[in-house]
């Protein structure tokens, strides 16, 4: 029996476990997901297990059923100390709150929201709710940073309603509320005491996002921004909803792709130290660029799936991607087990990535010349990332992109070149003023050449079709048939 095994299975049936548990709280497609995984994964080992020592079945049985009672403590632990709930507090009154902002502002239409962790609440219940968040909204032109201290007056809103209830699980995962703040009024800030160690790095980001916005305009800021420190809030709806029909939204995401380019700069950059030294200046430089880019759970996998490569292969040793995958799923959700059942973003990041270890050699081709293997390489790799996501994107959002395999053949090229000038426009912030706009300029034309595309190719007839919404059944069979391939022609590097 490989040592893979010995490895994969445990963390596998400790995620299952999760699952398990997760499904008892609120039911979502990933558990389900998981369950059928972990079963895959066993039928796809029973050769092994026919050859192996008696020995090493029973420990791998130990194992796996430690780890799913593991899991499944793990999960019972967060609810018993970290209930997902919100209580209400006088609901329908206004209060006025002293608290921090405890996460990085998000617009909604002209509206910003972010997390109070409370400090001090105007009501008699104040005991209770000490150390608890509020959920807050105010208007867009307020501009709020992590860290600081908000002195605010609104109203709080009832949580009876299923809808706020299912958006305030979406934000929060293991904290406790004490409800939605609407209509809140900006009294005081309190900027400078009392905060967050880090919150110099929320800071700086501002002042980053400004500065882009300053010098570039819309909508070139809004995609810099996005595919360098993952902030599409700023994005005109037209051009984000044209993003999404050409299922080009991911690309201002940051995931591992950003962080391999960071890594394999650091590399560079640090090329004459001794290779066991290269390790802490990544680890430094990847955690602050997590923090800056507001530690959403798809991006701190893709930055733990990313230093696990590296540093493994710092120490000499080889590691297979999908091994990295779990082990780096494991740690997320082991720190936050609810990540497994409520966080799409994150579930998908997982799925897209597992696609492309699984399908991408599988639909390699060699054509007849170079121009022919360069554009079926793209189209290839666009295709292998969905073939495990697609039914799980038509089954949360109903829809289907028909032109997203052309749309990223054509835009994903441009990513780097975009990445590559927004650096440029804020090194170029320290050099004579000419430069900064002759950069800028650039910028924006290989913007106004991306936008054209995109908003062509999102006018063309059946670039979208609406399909599959809630349909579980369809998703069951997709991956049922999706697993006898599998287990036909055995794609991808590291399964064992």
């Amino acid at each position: 029996m490989k040592r893979d095994i010995l490895i994969v299975t445990p963390l596998l049936f400790f995620l299952l476990g999760v699952g398990g548990a997760s499904l008892t709280v609120f039911f979502t497609l990933m558990p389900l997901l998981v369950f059928l995984a972990a079963l895959f994964w066993m039928i796809s080992l029973w050769r092994d297990l026919i050859q192996a020592d008696a020995k090493k079945i029973i420990l791998l049985l130990i194992l796996s059923v430690l780890a799913i009672y593991l899991g499944w403590g793990r999960f019972a632990l967060e609810e018993m100390f970290f209930p997902l709930r919100v209580d209400n507090l006088t609901s329908g009154q206004n209060v006025t709150v002293l608290g921090r902002v405890d996460s990085l502002p998000e617009r909604n239409g002209q509206k910003v929201d972010f997390l109070l962790r409370l400090l001090a609440l105007e009501s008699a219940q104040f005991s209770e709710s000490e150390g608890r968040v509020l959920l807050v909204r105010l208007p867009y032109a307020e501009k709020v940073v992590y860290g600081e201290r908000l002195l605010l007056r609104g109203r709080l809103v009832s949580t009876a309603d299923s809808t706020l209830m299912e958006f305030l699980r979406q934000k929060l995962y293991r904290l406790k509320a004490v409800g939605f703040l609407d209509g809140a009024v900006l009294l005081q800030r309190l900027d400078k005491e009392n905060r967050e160690p880090w919150s110099s790095i929320f800071v700086w980001r501002a002042q980053l996002l400004s500065y882009f916005s300053a010098v570039l305009g819309e909508p070139a800021a809004s995609l810099v921004n996005g595919v360098l420190i993952g902030e599409r809030s700023s994005i005109p709806a037209a051009l984000a909803k044209s993003f999404q029909v050409t299922g080009l939204t991911h690309i201002l995401a940051i995931s591992g792709f950003n962080i391999t380019i960071i890594i394999n700069l650091l590399i560079v950059c640090t090329v004459w130290l001794p290779r066991r030294w290269r390790l802490l200046p990544t680890v430094v430089v990847i955690a602050i660029f997590v923090i800056l880019t507001g530690a959403s759970a798809s991006v701190v996998r893709a930055a733990v799936m990313g230093m696990l490569v590296f540093a493994v292969k710092n120490l000499g040793r080889r590691v297979s991607p999908f091994k990295a995958i779990v082990l780096s799923v494991f740690l997320i959700v082991l720190v936050e087990p609810r990540l497994l059942g409520l966080d799409i973003s994150f579930q998908l990041s997982v799925l897209a990535t597992l696609s492309l270890v699984f399908f991408a050699n599988m639909l390699q081709w060699e054509a007849g010349t170079s121009w022919g293997r360069l554009l079926w390489d793209g189209l290839a790799t666009t295709l292998a990332a969905q073939v495990i996501s697609l039914p799980y994107i038509f089954y949360h959002f109903g829809t289907i992109s028909l032109i997203s395999p052309v749309a990223n053949l054509l835009i994903g090229p441009l990513i780097p070149l975009l990445m590559l000038a927004g650096v440029l426009v804020w090194v170029a912030a320290a050099l004579p003023g000419p430069l900064v706009w002759l950069m800028a300029g650039l910028t924006q034309m290989l913007v106004l050449g991306m936008t054209m595309i995109i908003e062509a190719l999102a006018g063309l007839p059946l670039a979208q079709i609406e399909f599959g919404q809630g349909m579980l059944w369809l998703v069951l069979c997709y991956y049922l048939l999706l697993f006898r391939v599998f287990r036909k022609y055995r794609p991808g590097p590291g399964f064992p």
